[in-house]
């Protein structure tokens, strides 16, 4: 004789329906958010700031001008050698020398 018999479907984990409370989002006192003042930025630091912040659609890896463009090939150069020679090594050993 067939039994059927028929299972409650279960959800892996109860959800969660509650909101935070105001005491929640504003913080518990030890960890607050902070009004402290920051200290004085140097001027060479603040140009710097300024000099990456310039709405000129480049990346920030480049922003810094020459330097930063022949480091960006160089690493480009070693990267692309790299994977060359890991599919010359996967090369060597699908087909070893006899």
């Amino acid at each position: 004789m067939n039994t059927l018999v028929l299972i409650k479907a279960v959800q892996p984990w109860p959800r969660r329906t509650h909101t935070l409370t105001d005491h929640q989002l504003q913080g518990s006192g030890r960890a607050g958010f902070s009004t402290k003042k920051y200290a004085p930025l140097s001027r060479s630091l603040a140009e710097k700031m300024q000099h990456f912040q310039i709405p000129n659609d480049l990346p920030v890896h480049i922003k810094g001008g020459p330097v930063d463009m022949i480091l960006l090939y160089i690493t480009g150069f070693i990267c692309t050698v790299g994977v060359i020679d890991c599919f010359r090594v996967y090369y060597q050993l699908a087909y070893p020398k006899k």
